[in-house]
């Protein structure tokens, strides 16, 4: 519901803003299109993240087997850092285009 409301306050057509705050975003949301209305869009973010989550998870914990099985034991901070760092650039761009 935040990022709804962050992104309806975003948006501004004209040079003013659309609202002055989040309890005047929330008020006006709900009574001109319903409670529902702080939820729309929820259904496609989710479809987004769950396969992006899955391959980062799979990316990281196959690279990080990998790096353990070459260097013989517990990896060490910049190998951990890197290994997130490429399963997360490979699962953005793989679920992301």
């Amino acid at each position: 519901p935040l990022d709804v409301l962050r992104a309806r306050m975003a948006v501004n057509l004209d040079s003013r803003a659309a609202f002055d705050g989040y309890w005047r975003a929330l008020r006006h949301v709900v009574r001109t299109e319903g409670l529902g209305a702080l939820w729309s869009g929820a259904r496609v973010t989710l479809l987004g993240i769950v396969p992006y989550s899955g391959l980062s998870f799979c990316l990281f914990e196959t690279l990080k087997a990998r790096l353990e099985d070459s260097g013989g034991g517990a990896l060490k901070t910049h190998q951990r850092l890197g290994a997130g760092a490429l399963s997360g650039l490979l699962a953005q761009s793989a679920t992301y285009p």
